[in-house]
């Protein structure tokens, strides 16, 4: 799925480096349902509960955020 700017799809293992930079941030988990930053430890059981959890959650569920132009991660 894309709109003008943004691409989104479904996560991948490749995700955790993404994952870890944004979920030990306080200053961007604040406006999450997280509040507070996370370990290395839990983000990794995050996003195996996220790819655990994909196919049964079709075709809605959490999807991770991409710049369509310079295919940086940006959130989810």
């Amino acid at each position: 799925i894309h709109s003008q700017r943004c691409l989104l799809r479904r996560f991948t293992k490749n995700d955790f480096e993404n994952m870890r930079k944004l979920e030990t941030e306080p200053e961007v988990v604040k406006f999450t349902s997280l509040r507070t930053p996370q370990t290395e430890q839990q983000t990794q059981e995050r996003l195996q509960k996220t790819l655990d959890l994909q196919p049964s959650r079709e075709p809605l569920g959490i999807w991770a955020v991409e710049h369509l132009q310079t295919q940086k991660f940006i959130g989810w």
